[in-house]
């Protein structure tokens, strides 16, 4: 009962933010708006036949691969003239189909909700269920905005792993992010060195990925946070000093006004 109640509410988040819902060729999707329609076309078919072999001129491309999880990038002039995301989950087991919500759904739903909070994530631009034969969820997959001039923050720590000044730097940029979890009151789960996004420069944007785990609680908590935290200084642990570590720690903790001694 508990699972189907969590459904429902989160098929309703999803319900609200994406109003224009979109069906065809054992497929369902909920859309941000009927501009998005050639891209569904163009995953579902995708997805139908081999994402590894789709020609050059598709406007689809793999930028990542992982076991049952393939990341694409949808290309203009499919969305109206940007580039878009999509998150594929391939459900192989019957077990996944029946819960098919938790691969897909979740990720959706947290997304809108951590947007809604303040948090600096990409824009949900759609969400969509591909059936197979036997009416049941076989592939999931969440459409979002493409983080132009982005890189992962484990490939921007690596170019500067030589310059400990730089490597500071690049961690200093992820304390308001820090903040904003814990003032969000999300227990983001998958902090990691592929989950958070930075531009090249010093001034530029920050964001975090990978909600699929989340969970959102009562009220703060600084223990999570500190776990979250932990979690990331494992990515550049043997980079940077101890004590840059420890300055770092020490300003994410000033900037939620709680002493980390």
């Amino acid at each position: 009962m508990i699972d189907l109640f969590e459904q429902i509410k989160k098929h309703h988040i999803i319900s609200s933010m994406l109003p224009f819902q979109h069906a065809a060729h054992q497929s369902k999707w909920w859309l941000k708006d009927k501009s998005f329609v050639n891209a569904t076309q163009s995953i579902t078919k995708a997805v139908a036949t081999s994402i590894e072999k789709q020609p050059s001129d598709s406007g689809i491309s793999i930028l990542k691969q992982i076991n049952r999880k393939v990341v694409l990038r949808i290309s203009s002039p499919l969305i109206n003239g940007e580039s878009s995301v999509a998150k594929v989950f391939y459900l192989m087991k019957f077990s996944r189909m029946l819960k098919y919500y938790r691969y897909g759904l979740d990720e959706a739903a947290n997304l809108i909700i951590a947007f809604r909070r303040g948090l600096p994530v990409p824009e949900v631009q759609g969400y969509g269920h591909i059936y197979n034969r036997f009416g049941l969820v076989a592939t999931n997959i969440v459409l979002m905005e493409y983080l132009r001039e982005l890189m992962p923050i484990n490939r921007l720590l690596e170019q500067n792993r030589d310059n400990e000044d730089a490597y500071i730097r690049i961690l200093m940029r992820t304390v308001p992010l820090f903040a904003s979890l814990y003032n969000a009151h999300c227990n983001h789960i998958d902090v990691n060195g592929g989950a958070i996004m930075l531009s090249e420069n010093d001034e530029g944007k920050v964001s975090i990925l990978d909600f699929q785990h989340a969970k959102y609680m009562d009220k703060p908590s600084p223990e999570v946070l500190m776990a979250e935290a932990g979690r990331l200084s494992r990515t550049f642990k043997g980079y940077v000093s101890d004590k840059a570590i420890a300055h770092w720690l020490e300003a994410i903790f000033s900037a939620i006004g709680v002493s980390s001694g």
